[in-house]
């Protein structure tokens, strides 16, 4: 009896149950060469080779809501979210778009419009925007305050307290005068953390050095604390800072 042989190649394609090692969505396959040989006196020999490989689909789970807390608000504002599902909030508090999103989408939380009874307020939003995860968003901050003025506001706070940054050689190479502390705090790398806290990032008080050392803590933070010598500021005679800062730390 001559000697055949014979080989195949299966393709299968298999789901797991609930409950079982893989998730009820993923798909695996297992690929394998069976190679079989009929000899003499009618004997099988054969090896097997198989691979198994699992893959799982991305996650775009949700939906997801959006959403956040308005402060300081007088009147009320109208927000967008992606420059549709227009949402009015006239109170202070939480507030939540009325659309949902899926995991995987973005969103940008804007101000259309806002009126109040002196139409002098600005509201601008805080963590506005970035991608769904696989959780609500709810630390979206529309934080709303009087207009600021770099300089009627906050050059005038610097002349009166910072000493150490208003003379001629100023500590940290950081003028606060009026001629200079505009461009020695925009978008300037810090001294103590460079790039990851810039001494002044427009529109984020949480991420700018200024505020960090006002404060006294932050999510970067080395002593010592501003002013130097003390007196330290209270949260309300650092709040025109702040809000100049969430404004855009315009040069006005």
């Amino acid at each position: 009896m001559g000697t055949q042989d014979r080989q195949k190649r299966r393709l299968r394609r298999i789901k797991y149950p609930t409950g079982a090692r893989a998730s009820p969505s993923t798909t695996c396959i297992i690929w394998g060469v069976f190679h079989v040989r009929f000899g003499l006196g009618g004997f099988i020999s054969g090896v097997i080779f198989a691979m198994l490989g699992c893959a799982q689909p991305e996650d775009h789970q949700g939906p997801y809501t959006i959403g956040g807390t308005v402060t300081g608000l007088v009147g009320n504002a109208v927000l967008q979210n992606n420059q549709r599902d227009d949402l009015t909030v006239s109170v202070n508090g939480p507030f939540m778009f009325a659309t949902a999103l899926d995991g995987g989408s973005a969103y940008q939380v804007t101000v259309l419009s806002q009126t109040s009874p002196t139409d002098a307020q600005v509201c601008s939003v805080l963590r506005k925007s970035g991608t769904v995860a696989s959780a609500n968003i709810t630390d979206i901050t529309v934080s709303c305050a009087p207009p600021r003025s770099f300089k009627n506001d906050v050059v005038p706070i610097f002349a009166a307290s910072c000493s150490c940054h208003t003379s001629p050689s100023p500590d940290a190479e950081l003028s606060l005068t009026a001629a200079n502390a505009y461009q020695d705090l925009i978008n300037v790398n810090s001294n103590d953390f460079g790039s990851k806290m810039p001494r002044v990032k427009p529109e984020d008080p949480e991420y700018s050095y200024l505020i960090a050392k006002l404060r006294g803590k932050g999510p970067y933070y080395r002593d010592p604390r501003m002013p130097k010598f003390g007196p330290y500021f209270s949260a309300d005679r650092i709040k025109p800072i702040e809000d100049w800062i969430t404004q855009g730390a315009l040069n006005n």
